[in-house]
């Protein structure tokens, strides 16, 4: 089973737009951007490197099944080991304009200057079996930093993963709802946190402007402590083919929604989803 929304978060637009706003920034413009587009021109010799440090995941959940009421524990997994390089390369497509494309590189067992020991990385089996997950190319069921084999760890490896780390988490915790507990209601929670920052340079040189996303509160928040809470509408059984979910925002920011037709979703927002059988 997977998780289809009508009205995807697109995380892409959100940072090519974020990304922008830090350049500007850099140069001394303090350009507020009130409502996020989903096009937005980066000039093509800029280039912006994000450091993203100790990205916690966390997802949870309140079960309702026949028998009543039961609390699912509260899981979370710490990537505190690992250093998530994330970098905009930008490149002119055929209609002339400037695009983003999103690439991670993680360091494998990488622990200096983040002052933690490496610690197994345990991920349920949902994790590395979704589809089109790079979470299934990232990790074994099971990691540690410590029994990487030497050549693996000094040679850093790359996937593009376009910046949909929090759709994954979103989807993996309606997945667990359907692999995990057959029937009944369940509400889910699932949050990702970490410490982002940025580094903007220009392509043919130029010293490069170190900023911390916590100037952006607004947008930093996506990443400090969004929430988005799935709850179902009919009671979840294998053998129903199409399930109705409603999804609201609970937290204290702003989202953006939609592909074609970009618009800003605040707390409360709320609109309807869909469960739809993977084939």
């Amino acid at each position: 089973m997977s998780y289809k929304d009508t009205a995807p978060i697109d995380f892409e637009a959100l940072f090519r737009v974020w990304a922008y706003t830090v350049y500007l920034k850099s140069k001394g413009h303090a350009k507020k951007v009130k409502k996020f587009k989903r096009t937005c021109k980066i000039p093509d010799d800029l280039i912006i490197e994000f450091t993203w440090e100790n990205a916690t995941f966390e997802f949870y959940g309140l079960e309702t099944t026949e028998k009543g009421n039961r609390v699912i524990p509260k899981q979370v997994h710490q990537m505190r080991y690992y250093s998530d390089i994330s970098k905009i390369q930008p490149k002119i497509s055929h209609n002339s304009t400037t695009e983003a494309t999103f690439e991670v590189t993680v360091v494998e067992g990488r622990t200096s200057g983040l002052g933690v020991e490496p610690q197994p990385l345990h991920l349920p089996r949902a994790l590395s079996s979704m589809p089109n997950s790079p979470f299934g190319n990232m990790f074994p069921l099971s990691t540690d930093a410590r029994q990487i084999p030497s050549e693996r760890r000094q040679q850093p490896w790359s996937f593009n993963a376009k910046f949909e780390l929090e759709k994954d988490v979103h989807a993996l915790a309606t997945m667990m709802v359907h692999e995990n507990h057959r029937q009944g209601d369940f509400k889910c929670t699932a949050r990702l946190s970490g410490k982002l920052s940025a580094k903007v340079s220009k392509r043919k040189g130029g010293a490069p402007t170190i900023i911390d996303a916590a100037d952006f509160p607004a947008i930093y928040a996506v990443f400090k402590s969004s929430v988005i809470s799935v709850q179902s509408v009919n009671q979840l059984r294998v053998n129903r083919e199409e399930k109705s979910l409603d999804w609201t925002v609970v937290g204290d920011f702003s989202l953006i929604y939609g592909l074609d037709n970009s618009y800003e979703v605040t707390k409360g927002d709320s609109g309807k989803g869909e469960a739809t059988k993977q084939q």
